[in-house]
């Protein structure tokens, strides 16, 4: 996370004041976790990525391997499918 929050940041042209008012968090948390010193939850770092006009999205890995005689998804697989935003969902 360091480094993708403050890169949207700055690619949206915000401060971090004016991100963490965008964001309904404070600068010094915002900074906190530019800087890795705490990280935020998905929820978290969703609406930060949100307030700069991104979207946090985790797709899934196309490549298969072959494990002695059966298809093999890469380990992450199943948890890449696990978050998805409230307005992704069917329904």
């Amino acid at each position: 996370m360091v480094g993708l929050l403050e890169g949207a940041r700055r690619d949206a042209g915000l401060s971090q004041g004016e991100l963490a008012r965008l964001a309904q968090t404070s600068r010094t948390t915002l900074s906190a976790y530019e800087n890795g010193r705490t990280s935020p939850t998905l929820t978290t770092a969703a609406r930060v990525l949100s307030a700069c006009g991104f979207v946090l999205a985790a797709t899934r890995q196309v490549r298969r391997g072959l494990l002695r005689g059966r298809a093999a998804w890469p380990t992450h697989a199943a948890a890449s499918r696990a978050w998805s935003p409230a307005s992704a969902r069917p329904g």
